[in-house]
């Protein structure tokens, strides 16, 4: 068994796009001399990745997390975010609901050996006020009113998609 050295290689390599932890990169002749004083052999770089302070990294998409007022999810506003390709300006609709998931195409990683880039999504995050002052209050008590939500009423959770299909192929289940 022959031993191993790390040293410093003089040249340099760069990572493919889309290249993430565990991807292991070859770099031809340029690792030790071959046996005998022959060619030189291959030498194997593993990608290790920094956390972002930022963004999430799954597969090729990146994620990121908002936190909005509840009065700008009602009402919406726009707003910078930081990408990987500078700053893209992010419309919030109004009626946004908490755990909306806002999806920028194209600004995410690199795919690895083919053309295109994930996705960005921005997730909300809507905070509501535990606390109100007496002029907030009246102010959210009136529209209530307006609105005419004053009442709680229970009702059944919403059908998900996959039920709605069901039950229109194959009736309702018991």
């Amino acid at each position: 068994m022959r031993d191993v050295c790390a040293r410093a290689a003089p040249s340099t390599s760069t990572s493919p796009a889309g290249a993430s932890e565990g991807t292991q990169i070859r770099v031809s002749g340029e690792a030790e001399v071959g046996q005998g004083g022959g060619p030189n052999g291959d030498l194997y770089l593993s990608i290790r990745e920094k956390k972002h302070p930022v963004f999430d990294r799954r597969g090729d998409d990146l994620h990121t997390w908002i936190t909005i007022p509840m009065t700008t999810a009602a009402l919406g506003t726009e707003f910078e975010l930081e990408t990987l390709d500078g700053k893209k300006t992010v419309t919030i609709n109004p009626g946004t609901q908490p755990n909306d998931d806002i999806v920028l195409e194209g600004l995410g990683v690199g795919h690895l050996q083919r053309s295109g880039r994930g996705s960005m999504h921005v997730h909300v995050d809507v905070q509501i006020p535990k606390k109100l002052d007496d002029k907030s209050r009246e102010l959210l008590e009136e529209l209530a009113k307006v609105r005419g939500e004053v009442r709680v009423e229970p009702h059944r959770q919403q059908s998900s998609f996959f039920e709605k299909i069901r039950d229109t192929s194959w009736g309702d289940a018991p």
